[in-house]
């Protein structure tokens, strides 16, 4: 079986351009010639659904769009935004930034770290909360959204940059 990244590896993405006699544009299509880009713009701008509120303005449909509001809990981000806080503090008590993570974590640390909040989750929902090194399933549920957040950030950071 071969794996994606070895397909991607034997195929030239840029070889579909090389056949094109004019410049492109780049489409939720594809690649498209640069004389039909307008035409394409003019159809989208006259299939679009448009919404029309009682003040008069005017906006687009909200349909196919991410719904980040919705996709995400209030409760469990200001759990998660307090668990990130607490743990700021570095041994020398001074705070870490809160973005430092994002400097860069091997995916193998985060692997490892989420694998020990994951047993002390099972631990504590088998019921033996007092055999988990953190008992409290909350801190533990932060922990593991820490992680793996940690590892998708790294993830997509990687394959955004390796294909720009």
């Amino acid at each position: 079986m071969t794996s994606s990244d070895e397909i991607r590896e034997k195929t030239d993405p840029w070889a579909v351009f090389s056949e094109m006699s004019e410049p492109v544009v780049f489409t939720a299509q594809g690649p498209v010639p640069f004389s039909q880009a307008p035409a394409l713009i003019r159809k989208a701008v006259e299939e679009r659904e448009m919404r029309t509120f009682e003040t008069g303005a005017t906006r687009d449909s909200a349909a196919g769009k991410p719904e980040p509001w919705g996709f995400m809990s209030a409760l469990a981000e200001s759990r998660f935004c307090e668990y990130m806080s607490k743990h700021r503090a570095q041994p020398d008590g001074t705070l870490r930034d809160s973005n430092n993570w994002k400097q860069g974590i091997p995916l193998d640390v985060y692997a490892h770290s989420l694998s020990r909040h994951v047993l002390d989750l099972r631990l504590i929902l088998e019921g033996y909360p007092g055999r988990a090194v953190e008992g409290d399933v909350e801190e533990v549920l932060c922990a593991v959204l820490f992680n793996v957040q940690g590892m998708l950030h790294e993830t997509v950071k990687k394959r955004v940059t390796s294909s720009s």
